[in-house]
């Protein structure tokens, strides 16, 4: 690839970035299909009843559940090494780091097809863990550049559009070509892999961020333990409130995610074959948009706080709309589109903007990819609680009851947090 790097140098800014919006939003869309198409299956028996996960436990977890908790704990358990490991990963071994990642979630997928019963679950937890790796791994590539915001904005859309996309890809192998349930997240994964080779491939030939950007959002070294340290004692209180939501909301986002299908067909849209992909295209336009904005804002202060406004409108979106929705005065899919746009308005600038706003704003030696991980490994404990309470708690109510009705703890818990941590770093002086 040294050809296209050699060009990128020599070519405008504008291409440069394109390049790199491009690149980055197919290589993590292309992730999802490793990631996400064993969902769309039901796990159902002939009676269409849920199949129970057995082993002294089939009264309590579903074998969906059981499958999805196994990956979610890999995934989980990425996150928390990815605190310790990705900050310390150069831009050199980004690359290789990537076809290892990938190399191991595509031959968990095969175990996934041959092994019997309860050892599909050793064969998910093997799928998560490498892949939790990936977003830090992209992010590397597009933080501290002048046009961070739409570059990380058009990547975000990745993870809202690449997931219901590769689910309605799983549905439709199942469904109209007649791949078995066992052996379709291979056949999807296997559909994605060249594209997601060649994206890596340009990525890894980007030029790196020049003066300009290290001038207007602050150099981005590796960070080692230290650094690390004194990152958590200075914003050690914003951060235990951005913690706490990201415990709720990933809750709430991911039982979204992995049981769209199940809501689906309980408000009346399982026939429609691709109600996922056009919910998630809408959400996706949405956020790209709203995100793009803050682009606009050059000053780092006046930034960050827009960005705390506009995830304090996405969970406003989110309340509002499910009144709507209970109230009889929108559909179901306008509903579901609606709760997807609010909830990614608020959850993608965690994992994304907001930290790297931050730094530019208080001049404070890191990266972003460090905040991010932190804030996602704790989430995703909070999604495998909210699971896990779901199928032991409150089994007795069905799935859209329980999202509706944790929509408005949700909601409330979020508002608060956010408004006070969005006083707290606004205080944040730069260094």
């Amino acid at each position: 690839m040294d050809f296209l790097r050699k060009t990128l140098e020599k070519s405008p800014i504008a291409l440069v970035m394109a390049v790199a919006a491009a690149a980055s939003f197919l290589a993590y869309l292309s992730m999802y299909a490793f990631r996400k198409p064993f969902v769309a299956a039901l796990y159902a028996g002939k009676d269409g009843a849920p199949l129970m996960l057995g082993g002294g436990l089939d009264t309590l977890v579903t074998l969906k559940t059981a499958l999805i908790l196994s990956q979610l704990c890999g995934y989980t358990l990425s996150k928390f090494l990815g605190i310790r490991y990705l900050p310390g990963v150069g831009w050199e071994s980004r690359a290789r780091w990537l076809g290892w990642v990938i190399g191991t979630a595509l031959l968990s997928l095969l175990l996934l097809a041959v092994l019997p019963g309860p050892w599909k679950l050793v064969a998910m937890f093997v799928n998560g863990l490498p892949l939790g790796f990936v977003w830090g791994l992209v992010v590397g590539y597009l933080e501290g550049r002048r046009a961070g915001e739409v570059l990380l904005a058009v990547l975000s859309c990745a993870f809202i559009f690449g997931s219901d996309l590769t689910k309605d890809v799983g549905r439709w192998m199942l469904n109209t070509v007649g791949v078995a349930e066992n052996w379709m997240p291979l056949a999807v994964a296997a559909m994605f892999l060249p594209l997601f080779a060649a994206s890596v491939a340009v990525l890894a030939s980007l030029p790196r961020p020049d003066a300009r950007d290290v001038a207007e959002r602050q150099s981005r070294p590796v960070m080692d333990s230290a650094a690390r340290g004194a990152f958590l004692r200075r914003f050690a209180p914003g951060l235990f409130l951005l913690l706490l939501l990201a415990v709720a909301l990933m809750g709430y986002r991911d039982y979204r995610d992995n049981f769209a299908v199940d809501i689906l067909g309980e408000i009346g849209l399982a026939s429609e074959a691709t109600a996922l992909t056009r919910s998630s295209l809408w959400t996706s336009l949405g956020v790209l948009g709203a995100l793009a904005l803050l682009s606009l804002v050059r000053d780092n202060a006046r930034g960050l706080l827009a960005c705390f406004s506009l995830m304090v409108a996405g969970l406003l979106m989110v309340a509002l709309g499910t009144v709507a929705f209970r109230a009889g005065l929108i559909g179901g899919f306008a509903w579901l589109t609606l709760t997807g746009l609010g909830s990614y308005l608020t959850y993608v600038p965690m994992g994304s903007m907001l930290f790297d706003r931050l730094i530019a704003h208080t001049r404070h030696a890191g990266t972003a990819v460090y905040a991010i991980y932190l804030v996602d490994g704790v989430g995703y404990l909070g999604s495998a609680g909210v699971q896990l309470y779901k199928d032991i708690w409150a089994s007795t109510e069905s799935r859209l009851d329980f999202f509706v009705n944790y929509t408005w703890g949700m909601c409330l818990l979020g508002v608060v947090c956010l408004v006070i941590s969005c006083f707290y770093f606004l205080r944040q002086k730069p260094a």
